[in-house]
């Protein structure tokens, strides 16, 4: 973040450099409850970017329900991009949700048996759903790399209030906006 000169020699008044702070992180605070399941501002955040994507599909209105999230705003990275919804819409691109049975010399067939020809195919994971450490974290029987993965004891980051972990009493954490989803 680019701060100006004459900026940054104001912050040598304790005052004005407060009050730049309280501004700055005030931004973020003020919107804390967002961050929140079933809040109302959350529930708002939920409307409000319903309609935004409503918006950018304007042109295949029938994709907003196949690519509508089920899960809260703020929940995960904010998506989609400037300029991805409205690529979906256009004629060139066919929206196409089978998953893929097995690969071709030039194409992809989908598991319902349909073939397709392609010149290129993306590969995109997402992000690390399962936040399973990539290195063991144990305490007696547990280990977190094990026990946080899909498959395992708990199959998710089991915290209290996000912050800390049954049965490892040294170890703290911050699941941030995430903690509202593990506490059940």
């Amino acid at each position: 973040m680019y701060v100006p000169p004459e900026q940054l020699e104001s912050f040598s008044d304790p005052k004005v450099y407060l009050e730049y702070r309280k501004k700055l992180e005030g931004s973020f605070w003020r919107n804390f409850d967002a961050q929140l399941r079933d809040s109302e501002t959350s529930k708002t955040s939920a409307q409000n970017f319903r309609e935004l994507m409503r918006k950018r599909l304007a042109e295949k209105p029938e994709l907003l329900e196949q690519i509508l999230p089920d899960f809260p705003p703020h929940c995960r990275r904010l998506t989609p991009g400037p300029g991805y919804l409205e690529a979906l819409t256009k004629g060139n691109l066919s929206f196409i949700q089978t998953p893929i049975s097995h690969f071709t010399k030039d194409g992809i067939v989908t598991n319902d048996g349909v073939y397709r020809r392609v010149d290129a195919v993306i590969c995109s994971t997402g992000a690390n759903v399962d936040f399973a450490p990539p290195f063991p974290i144990v305490a007696g029987p547990y280990d977190l790399s094990r026990d946080w993965r899909p498959e395992g004891k708990f199959g998710f980051p089991y915290t209290y209030m996000g912050v800390a972990t049954p049965g490892l009493p040294n170890l703290l954490q911050l699941h941030g906006m995430f903690s509202s989803l593990l506490e059940e």
